[in-house]
């Protein structure tokens, strides 16, 4: 039986908000869920939860009452569609905004406790550059990036390639591109940041794929449901099935960053 530690960590992050992270991140969690695999959300947006509201749910409990030693881990995961085990952190908790490095620490050590069947582990970060972003990337094999085709979107993107692969060393990272109008603006975008990434950092990426505009993105938001179980037979969909098959088909091994 898989545990924490076997699973595959993908941590979903990006340069901006607004861009469609927590969208990129309930989607692979259903997709994935579908494929029979045992799918755990960790909400990583501090202070700013939304995934238990993108599922509906209500916790009781959430990362605040982990990090002041109320709760373990364990005790506070909460049960979505098809199974998905959610991680809540809580709204509004400034003290979730900034862990201590002892605090994260001993989140780390609760993750490693963690006695529950996980084949797949999704950390839903928040936006930016903030300490807690980097530490929650570094719990995961692998890093991706959403951006969408907007000049600031590819700006903050670029510096998150940046400060990943300089400060932290981290080669793992892909890019997704969301929001494109068309594979062409798609391509546009992963090739301006593969230029600049080669030409300053000397670095480059992997690009499982791009996801197109949806206007109805906004109904299943409101439905609090996941896009692809909404519309399965739309591109979006399609696109995010090749995009989930492409992280498990290539997932860097295990080992990389703070593997749990």
């Amino acid at each position: 039986m898989p545990g924490i530690s076997e699973a595959i960590k993908i941590a979903v992050t990006s340069g901006k908000g607004g861009v469609g992270k927590t969208i990129v991140t309930i989607n692979l969690a259903m997709f994935y869920a579908r494929q029979n695999k045992k799918v755990l959300i960790l909400d990583g947006d501090l202070g700013l939860s939304n995934i238990d509201v993108a599922f509906g749910l209500a916790p009781k409990f959430n990362l605040k009452h982990v990090i002041t030693g109320k709760k373990s881990l364990q005790d506070i995961i909460v049960t979505g569609p098809l199974g998905i085990m959610v991680i809540p952190a809580g709204s509004g908790v400034k003290e979730l905004t900034n862990l201590t490095t002892p605090q994260q620490l001993n989140l780390l050590a609760d993750f490693q406790s963690l006695n529950q069947q996980v084949d797949v582990l999704l950390i839903d970060t928040g936006a930016g550059i903030s300490n807690n972003v980097f530490y929650l990337c570094n719990m995961a094999n692998d890093v991706v990036i959403v951006v969408t085709p907007e000049p600031t979107s590819i700006a903050d993107a670029y510096v998150m390639l940046k400060v990943l692969t300089r400060d932290f060393r981290r080669t793992n990272l892909k890019m997704v591109v969301n929001n494109a109008r068309s594979q062409k603006e798609a391509q546009d975008t992963v090739k301006k940041l593969y230029l600049v990434a080669d030409r300053f950092l000397n670095i480059s990426f992997d690009y499982p794929g791009y996801l197109p505009y949806e206007q109805k993105i906004t109904e299943s938001v409101n439905a609090q449901r996941a896009f692809i179980d909404m519309y399965p037979n739309s591109s979006f969909s399609k696109k995010l099935a090749d995009i989930g098959k492409a992280l498990m088909e290539n997932p860097t091994p295990l080992g990389a960053g703070l593997a749990l």
